[in-house]
């Protein structure tokens, strides 16, 4: 019984050995032909705030991680929750209705404020029976 478990053993051994030495073949062959190799981030969930110019929160906003189908959305305090696996150098495209959109790459697990700046063709009408409607300037119906 010792022989077998011995024998099994070193199969698992030459077949994870086998795997290490593909991957890096693979991660160098990578580095020859300029291929990108992202390296996971280990922040599982990144937190963060979106904010405007003034340090508003902005409620509703929308991050899409670039190369996924994964969307967050921030809450009522501006807040956001990414729960996916990230990696770096991906990119976050932040977008929020009356703002231009911002695009963030990720570097590491420490993620500022995120602002994003007014778009000046837009005004977001603030106080009456439809607040919060957006209200645009030039050829479209203004306010």
């Amino acid at each position: 019984m010792l022989h077998i478990s011995t024998l099994i053993g070193l199969v698992l051994l030459f077949t994870a050995q086998d795997a290490l030495a593909q991957s890096l073949v693979s991660m160098d062959a990578d580095r020859e032909t300029g291929a990108e190799v992202s390296t996971r981030l280990n922040c599982q969930p990144l937190a963060g705030q979106v904010v405007d110019a003034m340090g508003q929160p902005i409620i509703g906003a929308t991050l899409l991680l670039k190369g996924t189908t994964n969307a967050y959305i921030t809450d009522g305090k501006g807040s956001f929750e990414i729960t996916a696996p990230v990696s770096q150098k991906q990119v976050v495209a932040v977008e929020a209705a009356g703002y231009l959109p911002a695009m963030i790459t990720l570097t590491s697990c420490a993620l500022s404020d995120i602002v994003l700046e007014r778009d000046p063709a837009v005004r977001i009408k603030r106080g009456g029976k439809k607040a919060g409607q957006i209200v645009r300037y030039g050829d479209a119906y203004r306010q």
